[in-house]
Formats: structure tokens, sequence, C-alpha cells
């Protein structure tokens, strides 16, 4: 999250990066929080900075950036084109729905937020490749499917971005910029 990318971007490190969890407290200053309120500031990329920061004074992190060959899921439009709503234009009502394996309701964002939301599922990179440059209204719900398994659990979300949003995943070959962790370190106490 701090580097904006995948978990398929990411290798290195110590063992114990892939399965040890903290729980980081941390306030930020009445500046930064009013830097983070303006209307035009860029507010991922200023959290983004301040868990970078985090991570080197706290855990003591060290990266490197190494180009990949990485198979990745490419976001593109169904050829029945997008079913997406525009920032602002009213939503049809929400269909009343089984069980939720997962959901995003999100208003006036940008397709590059689905490809995020996606790529935190897959963990994998998922890039926007639609085309389309405006905010939405993005709200995908999925479904249980009644297989439990890897294999129902994608066609579920596959069918739901196909019907819901007009949209698919295509897999794709890309070289892409990963992060490499050099050095991290147990973190300290403050």
């Amino acid at each position: 999250m701090a580097f904006n990318v995948a978990s398929d971007r990411v290798s290195g490190g110590p063992q114990w990066v892939g399965f040890q969890r903290f729980d980081v407290t941390a306030k930020i200053s009445d500046a930064l929080w009013q830097d983070l309120n303006k209307p035009d500031s860029d507010r991922d990329q200023i959290v983004r900075h301040m868990l970078q920061s985090l991570l080197i004074r706290r855990f003591q992190l060290a990266v490197t950036h190494e180009p990949k060959d990485l198979l990745v899921f490419s976001l593109v439009a169904c050829k029945s084109g997008a079913k997406l709503h525009v920032a602002g234009t009213p939503m049809p009502e929400p269909v009343q729905e089984g069980p939720l394996l997962m959901a995003m309701e999100r208003d006036d964002v940008p397709l590059t937020a689905l490809a995020s939301f996606l790529s935190a599922h897959f963990g994998r990179t998922v890039l926007d490749n639609t085309g389309l440059s405006r905010n939405y209204n993005i709200h995908l719900r999925v479904e249980i499917p009644d297989e439990n398994s890897p294999d129902a659990v994608n066609r579920a979300i596959f069918s739901a971005l196909e019907d819901q949003l007009g949209l698919k995943l295509a897999t794709r070959r890309m070289v892409l910029d990963t992060i490499v962790i050099d050095h991290l370190e147990q973190p300290s106490d403050h």
C-alpha cells in the first residue's frame, strides 16, 4: 500500500514479513491534516508518503526497484461496451441479493480505484487499460458462488464485472517495476 503496488510486485525481506502482523497507531500534524483536506490535494499520494516514512523510521525499511516480467490482469471494456455510471449521474436502485463474497461501493472515483481493489483481492497487479479517464460511481457486488473453490470464486468475480460494469480482466505478460525489500527489522517502540 505504501508503494501503491500489488503483493506480486513485492519480494525479499525476512521470513516473518509474510505472516507477522502489527497494529500501528500514528498521529499526523495539524499542518499535514490541513494538506489532506485541501480540495486539490492528492490524498493517496500524501498517505503513501506518510506510510513510507513510517516504515523507514520504525522498521528500518530499505528497498530497491527492479524490473520483472509478471503475469498481470488488464482491465478492459467488454466488446458490448462498459456499463459505468459517470460520477454525478443518477444510479439505479440496488437489487437485493444473496450473501456477498465481496463488494465495492465507491462514488466519484477513477477506474484505477477498481483496479487497486481487484489487485488486493487477487494478489496480482490489475492495470486499468480501459482508456476511460472520467470518474465513476462503482458499485460492484459479487455473490458467494454455490461451489467453494478458487476457480468458482474467480468465475463469480469475472461474471459480476462483465454483467454489472461491462468490464473484463484479460491476462497479459508485462515487465513492471517491483519493490525488493533489502532490509527490514522488527519495529521500534518510537
